[in-house]
């Protein structure tokens, strides 16, 4: 092994909930060496991102460490005990740290450029030309096309790839020796992952980073790691070199996990090519609605503008598309990222505005409300978003969370409505004591449980799900996709479920759509 930049030794930490201190990472000890991938392995809710965050010294406000080092090659501070001003002279140029989901790092109401020129500006003074230059130089590294046009977009403008991969850009300008990626690929098809993975890998040589990769999914780690760390429970059970820890495995629980993984292609993640474009019939010629039609879209269309130094031009997103859900009916949207899937739901949900067509819901137009009409006539329309986390106010205990919607529209008295978010929570198969918890204190799959009990608890029509399990690991996603199907079953309700994952799609919907440049297809039920 070559000399460590980070070591950790007997890390422990704790959350305090309701008085009560619960322990989310024990003991932790292992080296991170220069130039090599460590992969942190384990199941949602195994410590994992608590583990990487600590080293960055952004735990939540109810986390702390109760014990155990983290010291830094060359520094003599334990930074386990440091402050926030100590942390804030590394963090960003010593280490650095790129989240699982881009949009929660980026600031939504500033353009690209602005975001990477304040992050430049945190350790240096530099001029806005300089900073242009430097910031293109650092998209056109992680082969982003039209880098000046990326420059000078919103977020929400780009894919969740070109998100992803401006995030790493940021994480990079102040060239730090240490690269924590937290699922950094888990909510992306197969190809732009495939993508994302090399760069990383390629970045890792050029600058001879460290590399700590925390994932779930065992191939990522198999294909980019040097050395594996298995988590469960808190605990480190097993570490080694890859080749040691993937093929040899000594412990029963890394021996599960490896049985775990799919065959068959079970979620590889949408491919192009299992669908062939001659088999794909546009949406429009199979639009005929039911008698028993709970939402009916025509002719939907949605484009952005752009604004430029010179003219403002208009980017289409959505072009024309049709296509209805029966009451009860899983309908299921597979596409590569960015193909307007995502877009596609949040027009349906009325967070985006549509440039024409028109969307009906149980017979009555839906598209061009506004504010209190257009909540009061949808209410039966929930979401689900693919980040559960980013979408839970974090400083509401989950009970209050799973109730908002029923506080909002007036829904019974509160002792009623607390009733109703016990049993609930019950249905969904959440323990009674995490009710008082926040979201920062659950993990993953726990918050993805919060979130369908909060969509569900007004008793909808429609769920709109947009990709509910791509951020999961394998064991978890089963269980929440058998839980939505049995809600339905029990509830009625009908969905609509996105997705880049074909297997996914398959085993759940009763039929299937298809995005390809912000076109829709059906697929032929016998395709």
């Amino acid at each position: 092994m070559t000399q460590p930049v980070l070591t950790i030794r007997k890390l422990s930490i704790e959350y305090k909930v309701s008085g009560k201190k619960i322990s989310a990472v024990r003991e932790a000890s292992f080296d991170l060496c220069k130039g090599q991938t460590t992969a942190l392995i384990g199941e949602s809710g195994s410590g994992k991102t608590t583990l990487g965050r600590a080293l960055l010294g952004l735990l939540d406000g109810a986390g702390i460490i109760s014990g155990g080092s983290i010291r830094f090659a060359g520094k003599s501070e334990n930074y386990a005990k440091a402050d926030e001003k100590l942390w804030r002279k590394i963090r960003g140029r010593e280490i650095s740290l790129i989240l699982q989901d881009p949009q929660l790092t980026l600031n939504p109401l500033m353009k690209i450029f602005d975001q990477m020129l304040e992050t430049m500006r945190l350790f240096s003074q530099v001029s806005r030309r300089k900073a242009w230059h430097r910031a293109l130089a650092l998209l056109e590294t992680m082969k982003l096309e039209q880098p000046q046009k990326v420059l000078q977009s919103y977020p929400f403008q780009l894919s969740g790839g070109m998100c992803q991969r401006v995030v790493i850009a940021i994480s990079l300008i102040n060239k730090p020796k240490i690269l924590i990626a937290d699922e950094p690929t888990t909510a992306l098809d197969a190809e732009i992952q495939s993508g994302i993975l090399e760069e990383l890998n390629s970045l890792r040589k050029q600058q001879n980073l460290s590399l700590l990769l925390i994932t779930h999914d065992i191939d990522v780690a198999a294909k980019a790691a040097d050395r594996v760390i298995v988590m469960k429970s808190g605990k480190i059970l097993e570490k080694g070199s890859t080749q040691k820890v993937i093929h040899h495995p000594d412990h029963p629980y890394t021996k599960s996990l490896l049985d775990c993984r799919p065959c068959n292609c079970w979620g590889c993640g949408f491919d192009e090519l299992s669908i062939s474009t001659s088999r794909l019939i546009p949406s429009k010629a199979y639009h005929e609605s039911p008698d028993d039609c709970l939402l009916d879209v025509d002719g939907l269309s949605y484009d952005y503008q752009v604004k430029g130094f010179v003219d403002t031009r208009s980017v289409s997103v959505l072009n024309e598309v049709s296509f209805y859900i029966r009451s009860g009916e899983v309908v299921g949207i597979i596409g590569s990222s960015g193909s307007g899937k995502s877009t596609l739901a949040r027009c349906l949900l009325g967070l985006l505005r549509v440039s024409k067509g028109r969307i009906l819901f149980k017979q009555s137009r839906i598209s061009g409300l506004k504010g209190r009409a257009f909540r009061s006539e949808c209410r039966l329309i929930q979401p689900i978003f693919q980040q559960a986390r980013g979408a839970l106010n974090p400083g509401r205990s989950i009970r209050n969370i799973i109730r908002e919607p029923l506080d909002y529209h007036g829904i019974n008295c509160k002792k009623d409505r607390n009733r109703r978010v016990a049993h609930l929570a019950r249905q969904v198969g959440l323990d009674s004591e995490i009710l008082d918890r926040r979201p920062s204190q659950i993990s993953t799959g726990q918050c993805q449980r919060v979130a369908i009990a909060r969509a569900l608890v007004i008793e909808p029509e429609l769920l709109i799900c947009d990709e509910p399990t791509s951020a999961l690991d394998l064991s978890i996603q089963a269980q929440i996709l058998n839980l939505l199907l049995s809600l339905k079953s029990k509830l009625g309700f009908g969905m609509l479920f996105i997705s880049h994952d074909l297997e996914v799609v398959k085993a759940i919907c009763d039929r299937i759509l298809v995005t390809r440049n912000g076109r829709l297809y059906e697929v032929p039920s016998n395709g």
